[in-house]
């Protein structure tokens, strides 16, 4: 029978005598115990995967007290380890700082809350150090304590506060650092990392750096920030990434572990489904499934698989990233969404400054963080360097990252210039051809133009926007796109997945790429013969899966500079829209009520036309002037 499910409790004494299911990973205790070859160690791990509850268990075994608390661990992998590992409980003063709150949108907020911890630290270990501090660390200790201290005090904090228990206790103290990074991550999404890191990099390396007052020190957080950042001095920093082999099973659920949970709520039937959305992560060679995706299903009853660890942070690091680097990254993102992997060497050490323009540092930050699965090949290449790892999306759950946050841009995208996705796709089944250009108007003058990507049709670039545009659309209506491309520009790779198109015959297609990129549509297998051009295939049309519902059909053009008016590329629209039977597919299904625009783009402008309308006359595009050539003599 199992106990119950602990989603939100991150202690582990509260989670032990309050009878909390608990899967034993005291095995970091004597991992850590036996690799003393660095004095401190960083333990990086994407959110979410046990690192505050794992923090905490090392807090309840090492910190020194005088109440016994040997009957949290006695039935527990450490408690059966050995003497080795009983000598160390409760020997030590431990100092433990979770610094998770950092998190502030302006450097102020950031230090104020930093400042607030760290008098938070003091203020527990006032009692142990009364009467036992010389008059001047007793005057820092109560300005740190009063929050009177200035900001160089402050930053010393960590290394006196060893000084102070040292001398007190006879023992040196072990420093326990949770979301380490947290801050940093919000300094660098706000603009002000290089304050953070100042302020941040004194305090480690204080406290952290050769410091003879101090035993042991554990670190966790998502990233190793390195460099010319916090820990470019901090020789004596072992840092274990989830691609080493060392403490790879002490975060995160294994195989075994999982199925004996599943076990336990006769939820083995449930184990394939399980494994799809919630395994997939490798550490350190291990198999290693999601934590908080695992208990949040239990919690559920056992009953479905959804998407948990996705929403439990706003994922705008990834976004911003990926707009960044969308554009040249959209061949190994097609890759990827359709199931595929591909080879990239990893930077353990991230710079954030770098993540902008370093494109190998946007894998290592999506492998870090848990949005990709990284795979060590074996062998080495001829000149004996290592392989590069093999990426790969790990579940379907973290699938989901991906193809929402092209959507979370566009309604960004148009509520900033006043507009709403929901508005433009109403718009758009009410035949509205005016308010619907409008709304695509708005939204086209937030976008890059594909005259900035070098090699990117226009005509794929609009056709993989508007696409991603009307993905929203799923599932009420099937979305089908007849455009046979696979250079839609990057930036609209992220869209939300595509119900798979039909050739002419019904078979379903075979090869589509789950970003708005649709790969080529024409299934291998299918044996019809290509569609009479009387019916016609339109660029997109849009089926309703509940009658009653509209039916539409799009015509997507593109002016050609030198070429081709944007007045006459909707013409083209139009002329098309007429002469070919579009519709067919949608009366066969029975729709009655059936919408047909042609879309025409140039650059940033966008005109929209119903079929039968009156077609726009513009003057004649001017051909582009031929250079002038010598008479021969």
């Amino acid at each position: 029978m199992i106990r119950a499910i602990p989603t939100s409790i991150s202690d582990f004494r509260k989670l032990r005598e309050d009878n909390f299911e608990y899967i034993d990973k005291t095995h970091l205790i004597t991992e850590f115990v036996d690799r003393s070859n660095y004095e401190v160690i960083l333990l990086p791990r994407p959110r979410r995967f046990g690192k505050t509850l794992n923090m905490t268990t090392l807090k309840w075994f090492f910190e020194k007290r005088d109440e016994d608390v040997w009957h949290l661990f006695a039935d527990l992998h450490v408690g059966r380890a050995g003497e080795k590992y009983r000598a160390h409980f409760q020997k030590y003063p431990v100092i433990f700082i979770s610094l998770k709150e950092t998190k502030a949108q302006s450097f102020d907020a950031c230090l104020q809350e930093a400042k607030r911890l760290i008098r938070d630290l003091y203020a527990e270990h006032r009692l142990a150090l009364e009467g036992k501090l010389d008059p001047v660390d007793k005057a820092d200790f109560d300005a740190i304590w009063l929050g009177t201290a200035d900001d160089s005090l402050y930053r010393r904090s960590l290394k006196d506060l060893t000084r102070y228990l040292h001398n007190a206790h006879g023992v040196k103290p072990i420093i326990l650092i949770d979301e380490y990074d947290a801050g940093i991550h919000a300094a660098h999404a706000n603009g002000f990392y290089k304050e953070a890191i100042s302020f941040f990099g004194g305090f480690f390396l204080a406290g952290l750096k050769d410091n003879q007052h101090l035993e042991r020190g554990v670190l966790t957080g998502i990233l190793r920030v390195s460099r010319e950042s916090i820990f470019s001095d901090l020789n004596s920093l072992g840092g274990y990434t989830l691609l080493s082999p060392e403490f790879s099973t002490c975060f995160g659920f294994t195989q075994p572990e999982v199925e004996a949970l599943l076990k336990k709520v006769g939820a083995l039937n449930m184990l394939s489904a399980v494994r799809a959305y919630y395994n997939g992560y490798e550490f350190g060679g291990v198999e290693i499934y999601n934590p908080w995706s695992i208990l949040s299903f239990l919690a559920r009853g056992a009953r479905e698989v959804v998407p948990h660890w996705v929403g439990t942070s706003s994922n705008l690091l990834i976004q911003e990233l990926l707009r960044d680097h969308g554009m040249a990254v959209e061949r190994e993102m097609q890759i990827l969404m359709e199931g595929g992997q591909i080879e990239k060497r990893l930077q353990e050490n991230i710079v954030f400054p770098q993540l902008k323009t370093d494109r190998d540092a946007l894998w290592s930050l999506l492998v870090f963080t848990g949005y990709l699965k990284a795979s060590r090949q074996e062998g080495l290449h001829e000149d004996f360097s290592p392989k590069p790892y093999l990426l790969s999306i790990p579940n379907k759950e973290v699938k989901t990252v991906y193809q929402t946050t092209f959507q979370v841009w566009l309604k960004e995208s148009l509520k900033a210039q006043d507009g709403s996705l929901d508005t433009l796709l109403t718009k758009l089944l009410e035949g509205d051809a005016e308010e619907f250009e409008a709304q695509l108007q708005r939204l086209a003058v937030t976008l890059p133009s594909y005259h900035d990507v070098k090699g990117v049709r226009p005509e794929a670039f609009y056709h993989g926007m508007v696409i991603g545009l009307l993905a929203s659309l799923e599932p009420d209506y099937e979305v089908r796109s007849n455009r046979e491309s696979g250079e839609v520009a990057g930036a609209f790779l992220l869209r939300a997945r595509l119900t798979r198109p039909r050739c002419a015959s019904g078979a379903q297609i075979r090869s589509v790429c789950s970003a708005p990129v649709l790969a080529r549509t024409r299934d291998p297998s299918c044996s019809s013969r290509k569609t009479p051009a009387t019916q016609g295939r339109p660029d997109v049309l849009i089926t309703p899966r509940r009658p009653g519902k509209p039916g539409v059909v799009l015509e997507l053009k593109s002016a050609r500079k030198g070429h081709q008016t944007i007045e006459s590329a909707l013409r083209e629209g139009l002329r098309q829209l007429e002469a070919n039977d579009y519709a067919a597919d949608l009366r066969a299904a029975g729709v009655q009520t059936i919408l047909q625009m042609a879309v025409a783009f140039d650059g940033k402008r966008v005109r929209v036309l119903p079929k039968g309308a009156k077609a726009p006359v513009s003057k004649r595009a001017k051909r582009p002037k031929r250079s002038p050539t010598k008479k021969k003599l």
